[in-house]
């Protein structure tokens, strides 16, 4: 995936290969649970799961376009994590997310 990228960097294979808990957040997520605060090397929790934020992605999308209150378009508010994360315990309802 080739997603621009603020600071840090994106998963890669060796983040599968050691199944490392790892992610990449966008800049509304990092701003919202980070404030000021650098978020590369945080952990922070996705449901049940503990990850540490290993890139920021640039923000970009539709400027400010919403649709009945949800951003069109950006990655602002968006979290990647490898496949080996995405668990039904990540999955199965709406995340609860929170730094630690």
């Amino acid at each position: 995936m080739s997603l621009p990228l603020q600071e840090g960097r994106f998963i890669d294979g060796r983040d599968d290969d050691t199944h490392a808990q790892v992610c990449v957040i966008g800049s509304g997520a990092r701003r919202d649970l980070f404030g000021a605060e650098p978020a590369l090397g945080q952990d922070m929790k996705v449901n049940d799961v503990w990850c540490e934020v290993i890139g920021v992605a640039r923000g970009r999308g539709a400027g400010g376009q919403t649709l009945q209150g949800v951003s069109i378009g950006s990655t602002a508010r968006e979290i990647y994590m490898p496949v080996h994360d995405r668990d039904p315990q990540v999955r199965a309802r709406p995340a609860e997310i929170a730094p630690r």
